[in-house]
């Protein structure tokens, strides 16, 4: 049972790459060919609009050919009048000498409208390369014919895409155009050929179906065949896969599964579980590492790293809601440090810490501390006035804290603040943004201490939150 069950898996497998690989390639063509379609449709469409009767023949040129006409792989795009004769190029602004009367692209839009034609592979006039040729009908106002547009997608342009798609080198691709031609791709093991041309019984099979999957063997030559047709195109893809290759790759690990699949199975159980372990452990070392590479130590809030991180998504994420970035300072640290002591000032820092990252959550934001006495919010999503409240909730919270501070003029810790608001958030770099709001908060210490500064970022104004108590002298700064 285990044999057959590789061999029922081999070609299992088999079927469903090359059906893997036919999806793909169906999708890719079809998205291709309609697109292409459509560039001639707008043309065929912009033929009759008057507005560009009068234009000059750039705009003209400009306007009728998009970016189809000149992609890789994609001939030029040519408008044949009703003698056949082409009068405008894709690829000049004056058409060259072409006629395509006598093609079949051509004469099949003569009678009637046909919609999107796609004929079979033939060399160009022009270049001398293989085309698929692609061509829609345009009409007078009275419908009677007056021409037709027609493009054409190189041969090469399948060659790029089966090698874009295929990396199975035992498969062999084929793209069959009703009517008989067909263009072949891939290479697959000499001791294992599939037969070039496929072989009449199972070209007409193929022809007859939307999708078919059938077995064919011609001198020798057996191969599995999974055919689709691309959309409602006048083609099929085939992918083949040699019938030895896919009994190659389960006929020699049946052998070898007989002395060795008990063993095997018990080794493997082993090594998933150890596996499975190992890769638990690290995960859970890597997200705890993660998480400390982020938080500051003293605090237990996000430290100088995951702020520096939040601004670059600031600088280089364009968003259209608006934000704000507070930089928070406790007034006179350095003389609270001096006279207390540093354990002292990292209770005070712990709970300063702890205080504003309540106040940042309940509006959405995050507190960082980002470096000895300074910490930062940053809002998202705010308006001005949520942003100016939450500055303010953060200083007073800290004031109502009430923690003991003999150096300070109220007798307790207080903080001041520097808020930067941009409600169209421009494109600044890390360093602007911190200048912008360092600034707001220089203001904020200048004008007394336990206040909140903002400054307009556009204008490059500041205003204060409350009247300013009195102005601090650049020394004092130093010691704020």
């Amino acid at each position: 049972m285990a044999v057959v069950g590789l061999r029922d898996a081999a070609w299992q497998q088999a079927k469903i790459g090359a059906e893997t690989l036919l999806d793909s390639l169906t999708r890719t063509l079809a998205r291709d060919f309609e697109l292409y379609g459509l560039s001639l449709q707008a043309v065929a469409d912009r033929l009759s609009d008057p507005i560009l009767e009068d234009v000059s023949p750039q705009v003209r040129h400009l306007a009728l050919f998009d970016r189809a006409a000149t992609a890789s792989g994609y001939g030029a795009i040519f408008v044949l009048d009703a003698q056949g004769d082409a009068f405008l190029d894709s690829g000049s602004l004056v058409s060259r000498r072409v006629n395509g009367a006598d093609r079949a692209y051509f004469q099949v839009h003569r009678d009637s409208d046909v919609g999107l034609f796609v004929g079979r592979p033939w060399r160009t006039r022009i270049s001398g390369r293989e085309m698929i040729p692609m061509s829609r009908r345009f009409s007078y106002a009275d419908g009677t014919f007056a021409g037709v547009v027609v493009g054409a997608i190189e041969l090469a342009y399948f060659e790029a895409v089966f090698a874009r798609l295929n990396r199975n080198l035992n498969l062999k691709i084929t793209v069959l155009f009703h009517g008989g031609s067909a263009i072949t791709s891939g290479q697959v093991p000499a001791q294992y050929p599939v037969a070039d041309p496929l072989d009449a019984q199972t070209l007409s099979a193929i022809a007859k179906a939307e999708h078919i999957t059938l077995i064919s063997s011609v001198a020798g030559a057996e191969a599995l065949h999974v055919a689709h047709r691309v959309g409602t195109l006048p083609m099929h893809v085939v992918v083949s896969v040699p019938i030895g290759t896919i009994n190659s790759a389960w006929q020699g690990r049946a052998i070898a599964l007989v002395s060795i699949v008990g063993t095997l199975a018990i080794a493997l159980l082993c090594l998933l579980q150890l596996l499975r372990g190992e890769l638990r452990r690290r995960a859970a070392a890597e997200a705890e590492l993660a998480a400390l590479a982020l938080t500051d130590a003293l605090t237990g809030i996000p430290n100088r790293r995951h702020f520096d991180r939040k601004l670059a998504e600031l600088e280089s994420v364009s968003l259209h809601e608006p934000c704000a970035l507070a930089l928070i300072d406790v007034d006179r640290f350095k003389a609270f440090n001096d006279h207390s002591g540093h354990p002292a000032g990292d209770l005070v820092l712990k709970a300063v810490g702890a205080d504003l990252a309540k106040c940042a959550a309940r509006a959405g934001g995050i507190a960082f501390r980002i470096g000895g006495e300074e910490f930062a919010v940053v809002l998202t999503g705010v308006e001005e006035a949520c942003a100016q409240k939450v500055a303010h909730a953060c200083r007073e919270s800290i004031e109502a804290l009430a923690l003991p501070h003999a150096l300070s003029p109220l007798g307790i810790v207080t903080v001041s603040v520097g808020l930067l608001y941009a409600d169209r958030r421009p494109m600044m770099a890390q360093t602007e943004w911190l200048s912008l709001a360092d600034a707001a908060l220089y203001e904020a210490k200048r004008g007394g201490r336990n206040q909140v500064r903002t400054i307009d970022n556009v204008a490059g104004k500041t205003e204060t939150s409350r009247a300013s108590s009195r102005l601090i002298a650049p020394e004092e700064l130093l010691s704020a």
